[in-house]
């Protein structure tokens, strides 16, 4: 996966990671290629920064109906 046009907010403590992930998601030899749109929160813990959330959205209905037939079934139509 890809995380591009993004903007990053931040504050004491934490920042948060606003953007899209582009990518293929894979069975066997065939592949659907997806499109979110994600979010992920990182807070400072001790001297270094962990991801406490990671949030993705796929916003096209048909592409997440395949997405999720294909989790399902284990294979793509």
């Amino acid at each position: 996966m890809e995380f591009y046009d993004y903007v990053i907010f931040a504050a004491d403590g934490f920042f948060q990671a606003v953007g899209r992930e582009r990518g293929q998601f894979r069975i066997g030899t065939e592949t659907i290629d997806l499109r979110i749109r994600t979010s992920r929160t990182y807070v400072l813990d001790s001297s270094r920064y962990r991801q406490l959330h990671h949030h993705g959205s796929i916003e096209e209905p048909k592409l997440l109906e395949a997405y999720q037939k294909a989790v399902i079934a284990g294979t793509i139509e």
